[in-house]
């Protein structure tokens, strides 16, 4: 039946022109053994374009990654373990004497987990509350009326990273794994 390229998913300029060349000369399937389509619907609604967002772990003083292993199943898996290493010498990509700090809420132990500063176990589904949580205390919105926020241990991590999300502003990143919803990516 001719040739066919099976490809994952890319924004990279150089494989859509090569699709573009091979176009009407070969069939083209694009396909992922593991789903980011929760990232991409939520992209879509965040910038009203399905985008794959990157960041730059090198240079962000404050990570919080919300139920996703940055360092295995991330696509970006390898860059974001080259850049955070980056940031994480004495004299790294951020500086002298400074380096990252990682946060991680997780449902399972992940690497990611392993590695980081402060981590927060919770169940998965608490992602969305904890989301709006974090959102409405640094834009001054509506907090959810969620039980599992009434915690102490819960309160307790979530007053510190948030203080630090607030000094760190612009400096931050969240990114949020491929089992939350699209509200969540957004």
């Amino acid at each position: 039946g001719g040739v066919h390229v099976l490809s994952e998913a890319t924004s990279s300029q150089t494989v859509a022109g090569l699709r573009a060349r091979l176009a009407g000369k070969v069939g083209w399937h694009e396909y992922e053994p593991i789903s980011w389509d929760n990232e991409r619907v939520g992209m879509k609604m965040a910038f009203g374009r399905a985008v794959r967002p990157i960041a730059r772990l090198d240079k962000c003083e404050t990570i919080l990654t919300i139920d996703c292993d940055l360092f295995v199943e991330h696509p970006a898996a390898a860059r974001y373990s080259r850049d955070w290493s980056r940031s994480r010498r004495k004299s790294g990509s951020l500086g002298p004497n400074k380096m990252n700090r990682t946060w991680v809420i997780e449902s399972t132990f992940s690497n990611t987990g392993a590695v980081a500063d402060h981590r927060l176990p919770l169940r998965s589904e608490y992602g969305l509350p904890l989301a709006m949580h974090i959102d409405a205390v640094l834009s001054g919105g509506a907090a959810p009326n969620s039980e599992f926020l009434k915690e102490k241990k819960v309160q307790a991590f979530l007053a510190v990273l948030i203080d630090e999300l607030k000094q760190n502003a612009g400096k931050s990143v969240v990114i949020a794994g491929r089992r939350q919803p699209p509200e969540v990516h957004a």
